[in-house]
């Protein structure tokens, strides 16, 4: 009888035993299912656009130019442009046929946000939550805000253009005209919501191309004000005004490195458009790759999001006599230029996730 209940007991303990291994083993389970899926992302890729399948589309490459891909399996159609990259490389926002969409990383998930027509220049948020964007809806040009989705879509008084998040979301400058005895385009800021606009400039020529610092300390831009475009820097709040260039060519176009530790800008001080660098004071200007001779005129550029590298496009002659714009690289040390794109076609608006 002793023997039996032994017997029992030790068979009790033996399934108690497969329970708990079963449980830790489900548990184990349970928490890798629980595991977010890693998002696709632009990680490693640069998106551009190019007219090289006979109309303006979207194209994908690895950073050594690589295995250019078409990103949407789009034959004809409308053409596609004003890309942006969101800060985290996941998602992409463009126009097509004047209105603003946005997919993810790999090209699916497509979703049309506006019906209007006459919007350009969508720009994500900081942390992608947002959208702000120019459109002529209405007859008048104005910046609006929107959410990720298209929701939410935010109508102010923001009367202008070339509008750039600051690096915590909570703010916009951009550019607006002004009729204060003359005309001229001035800087302006405001909260994301439309609220709080501040007048940053004032003076009888163009100011535009502001551009935040890193910290969001700073505001750099271009201005007439002394003759021709030259590059001035300003506290957030419209004061401190120091400027940063002075020739009797044009410079435009500033953009800080992501460690807030150089300026970038566009110069035509050599006779066409190359790309300089200098220090936040003005100092140390010195020209990219200033050897070659055998790319100009600017269009865009990116900095690359460890400032190490540059992105732009510009006209390169081709070995058959003509000249195009394609994707080129080159190192902040002015080593390593490479155009990374080198076919007939123009290829433009080369962006990468986590760019500025």
């Amino acid at each position: 009888m002793k023997h039996n209940q032994f017997k029992i007991l030790l068979n009790h303990s033996a399934v108690f035993l497969v329970l708990i291994i079963s449980m830790i083993n489900l548990s184990g389970c349970k928490k890798d299912d629980d595991t977010s899926p890693v998002k696709a992302s632009f990680k490693d890729k640069i998106a551009f656009t190019s007219d090289r399948e006979g109309i303006v589309k979207i194209f994908t490459m690895n950073l050594d130019g690589s295995d250019p891909q078409q990103f949407f399996n789009n034959v004809g159609g409308a053409a596609e442009s004003a890309i942006d990259i969101s800060r985290d490389g996941t998602k992409i926002t463009f126009i097509r046929e004047g209105d603003i969409y946005t997919a993810d990383a790999v090209g699916l998930g497509e979703v049309q946000l506006t019906v209007t027509g006459d919007n350009y220049t969508p720009k994500w948020s900081p942390d992608g939550s947002k959208i702000a964007f120019e459109s002529f809806r209405g007859g008048v040009g104005k910046v609006y805000v929107m959410n990720a989705d298209g929701t939410g879509l935010i109508d102010s008084n923001m009367f202008g253009y070339n509008q750039k998040w600051s690096p915590n979301g909570s703010k916009l400058c951009y550019t607006s005209p002004v009729f204060d005895g003359y005309e001229g385009f001035e800087i302006f800021t405001a909260n994301a919501d439309g609220s709080n606009i501040l007048r940053l400039t004032s003076n009888a020529k163009r100011d535009d191309d502001a551009e935040w610092s890193p910290d969001g300390l700073n505001i750099i831009f271009l201005s007439a004000r002394d003759g021709n475009d030259e590059i001035y820097s300003m506290m957030a709040d419209g004061t401190g005004v120091k400027r940063l260039t002075n020739n009797t060519s044009d410079d435009y176009r500033p953009k800080y490195s992501p460690n807030n530790s150089k300026i970038a800008f566009i110069s035509s001080r050599t006779g066409s458009e190359k790309l300089f660098i200098m220090n936040l004071d003005g100092t140390e200007v010195r020209q990219l790759n200033d050897s070659d001779t055998n790319f100009a005129y600017l269009r865009d550029y990116k900095w690359s999001p460890d400032g190490t590298s540059i992105l732009f496009s510009a006209h390169v002659p081709e070995p058959v006599g003509t000249i195009n714009y394609e994707v080129l690289s080159i190192n902040v040390d002015d080593s390593g230029l490479i155009n990374l794109t080198a076919n007939p076609a123009s290829d433009y608006e080369p962006d990468f996730g986590g760019s500025q």
